[in-house]
């Protein structure tokens, strides 16, 4: 997740310094169609890069709820094992 965050701080970076104002305070111009499809690339691959950070957050996320749920259910099951039977695992 970390070389993501940095790929991504990047990526936002370098799509901001062709996004910048000039001295005079207007857009810099795109020079070339090659620039500006390198542009267009770069903001497709910012937005992939976003979905995949969010997804990758909402796995774990699950990830810790399924481990809470397994211990909360491994607690119920020694609560109800009478004394001296003990389950292993």
């Amino acid at each position: 997740m970390e070389a993501l965050e940095t790929a991504i701080s990047y990526w936002d970076d370098a799509l901001a310094a062709y996004n910048s104002l000039s001295a005079a305070g207007a857009p810099l111009t795109v020079t070339s169609s090659e620039e500006a499809e390198f542009c267009r690339e770069l903001q497709s691959l910012l937005d992939v890069a976003y979905r995949l950070q969010n997804q990758c957050e909402l796995l774990f996320l699950d990830q810790v709820r399924i481990i809470i749920l397994y211990d909360n259910c491994r607690l119920s099951l020694l609560a109800a094992t009478p004394l001296g039977v003990w389950a292993v695992g």
